[in-house]
């Protein structure tokens, strides 16, 4: 527990470079891109609907679909989108 308060404690005291840092990793890595950073945003949301629309729309043939196992999908494909790229 100690150490979670000293480690709060050093990203409030470091929280400028945070933020500098963060923003240069998103330049960086959006450089040629055509619409810059907004594809930090739209391509997770791209990703979320095509889940959502081959799921729900796609394979339901007229049969009720259970959410969870949509959501579970859902979250399992953007935990994966954080943890590896």
């Amino acid at each position: 527990m100690k150490a979670l308060v000293e480690i709060i404690k050093d990203h409030k005291a470091y929280i400028q470079q945070i933020f500098k840092l963060a923003k240069a990793d998103l330049v960086k890595t959006y450089r040629g891109a055509a619409l810059g950073w907004a594809w930090a945003i739209i391509k997770p949301a791209v990703t979320i609907f095509v889940y959502w629309f081959t799921f729900e729309i796609g394979l339901r043939a007229g049969k009720d679909v259970n959410r969870l196992s949509i959501l579970f999908v859902v979250n399992c494909r953007c935990s994966s989108l954080v943890l590896y790229e």
